[in-house]
């Protein structure tokens, strides 16, 4: 099943885990947000060893308008889980975990920041954050955060 990869698309910088086979089915599908190009592709090339497909969003309104384009039926698939960046241009992590509150509550969202406070991540877990990672990222700590939060009644499926 081919999905969309983002501006990445597929690599072997980050090996895949040991528990993904090159085979493996894909587990679900990740919303990923980080305005930092380098570092969003070594996330997506994690998540996706890690047997995910990836979609990428290079700030917080490109991530809304996905979102907004997946709720309506119109994008390419169903949200499992939502990575995002709290420090981003346009959208910051915390509006779009407010407009995600309110429009999506059920989706899991990770945030992942530079720039953690204790009012930062009582905000965030106020608009539903499920877990927090801190930069600079492990790359196996991301995969755990996410296979933890992605809901296992979420199939991974492609919308025609």
């Amino acid at each position: 099943m081919a999905f969309e990869t983002g501006a990445c698309g597929p690599s072997d910088r980050v090996p895949p885990s040991p528990a993904a086979a090159p085979d493996a089915p894909e587990r679900g599908w990740i919303l990923l947000a980080e305005d930092d190009d380098e570092l969003r592709c070594l996330m997506a090339d994690a998540l996706r060893g890690g047997g995910y497909a990836v979609e990428e969003a290079i700030n917080g309104a490109d991530l809304l308008a996905k979102v907004g384009r997946s709720l309506l039926g119109q994008g390419r698939h169903e949200i499992g889980v939502v990575v995002t960046d709290i420090q981003m241009p346009g959208f910051t992590g915390l509006e779009v975990l407010a407009a995600l509150h309110s429009s999506a509550p059920s989706v899991p969202v990770i945030v992942v920041t530079a720039f953690s406070s204790a009012e930062t991540r009582a905000e965030a877990r106020t608009y539903g954050a499920r877990d927090f990672l801190e930069k600079p990222l492990d790359m196996e700590e991301l995969r755990r955060a996410v296979a933890a939060a992605m809901p296992a009644s979420v199939p991974p499926k492609r919308r025609a």
